[in-house]
């Protein structure tokens, strides 16, 4: 039997490889394919997991929907010349969800983005198995039109796959991200500006956390080759050379600043002290709930004045995760559960 992953995002990337390690344990063929994305394939790279490029990432509302219209048409071709397949996953791929419904391909989604209703209400309705975390309630994603028996949840969130057993050193993650070992670490990174959820009147907090925080070291965390304009003279902002695996950097910094996305689910797990300044999600209340290190300041005059808080004195604030990480779940499991009971099914 022949699983196709279709990955979009960094996240995606993340979950695949586990995916792709669980589905061919078994015995199954696992094709992996992904759009042409700088830290997609980075990340796909840096798991030396075997992948084919299909498609772009389109970045106004008018790319965006040429960039699938066109990518439809190279997933049939992709099809045609190397076979459909049995069942398709993915976190939710506009161009993989429309072609495999029109081709009566079985699709399992994997998601935890509710906040990007564009992508949900194109995606949702078409999928034979949703698997959902705890944090949601069935009904959240029932209402974009899948049946309530359809959708599976599980006790834990996506990144509980890969922060489980995580045990970074902290002086070889500086020095391999900065070349030296710091005193105080502040990790940042900004909202995904160019997806189909971002707003327009949201500006880059960079430059006001660079001024305000100038005795501390600021590891900038960039999305794009644009961004790198962002940090120009700010003497105290460092940029890596190339992208660092996020799950180790975010267990060893002091201060995690980020706009609510995977990167503050990360730190929160790892136990580091984690503001978000944008999304306060469902996901973020489940992690506060549970004693997590997570604050939500979405106001410049409160960002700072937390930061500078919990700067000085981080151990006080850094919370030890191991057993809460112990008792969640990972959604690998259901989602080949749910992989196997639509091979079953058709």
């Amino acid at each position: 039997m022949r699983v196709l992953l279709d990955v979009l995002s960094p996240k995606m990337a993340m979950l695949a490889f586990y995916i792709r390690k669980a589905l061919l344990d078994e015995g199954f063929d696992v094709e992996v394919i992904a759009r042409d994305q700088t830290q997609t394939r980075a990340i796909l790279d840096m798991l030396r997991v075997p992948y084919k490029l299909i498609g772009r990432y389109g970045t106004t509302l008018k790319e965006k929907l040429q960039a699938e219209l066109q990518r439809e048409q190279l997933l049939l071709d992709y099809m045609d010349h190397c076979g459909i397949p049995d069942v398709l996953w993915s976190k939710g791929s506009v161009s993989g969800f429309r072609v495999a419904f029109g081709l009566k391909i079985p699709i399992v989604c994997t998601n935890d983005t509710l906040h990007n209703e564009p992508v949900v209400r194109l995606t949702v309705p078409l999928v034979d198995f949703l698997v959902i975390p705890e944090a949601y309630k069935a009904e959240d994603w029932s209402q974009y039109g899948i049946s309530k028996a359809r959708i599976i949840r599980y006790k834990g969130l996506e990144e509980v796959t890969w922060m489980k057993n995580l045990r970074p050193n902290k002086k070889r993650i500086l020095k391999e991200v900065l070349g030296e070992v710091v005193d105080r670490l502040i990790v940042v990174r900004e909202i995904e500006y160019k997806s189909s959820y971002y707003s327009s009147n949201i500006t880059s907090i960079v430059r006001l956390l660079a001024k305000s925080l100038e005795n501390f070291t600021i590891l900038y965390i960039p999305r794009y080759k644009e961004d790198y304009e962002r940090v120009k003279g700010l003497n105290n902002v460092r940029v890596p050379k190339k992208i660092p695996y996020a799950p180790e950097l975010l267990a060893v910094a002091d201060l995690v600043i980020s706009s609510g996305g995977t990167m503050c689910t990360e730190a929160a797990l790892a136990g580091t002290p984690v503001i978000n300044y944008f999304f306060w999600t469902p996901i973020a209340e489940y992690l506060k709930k549970r004693g997590l290190p997570i604050w939500y300041a979405p106001y410049p005059e409160n960002l700072i004045s937390k930061a500078k808080e919990i700067l000085k004195k981080p151990e006080t604030y850094r919370v030890n995760t191991e057993l809460l990480l112990e008792q969640m779940e990972s959604p690998v499991p259901k989602t080949v559960e749910c992989i196997k009971r639509c091979l079953s099914k058709y």
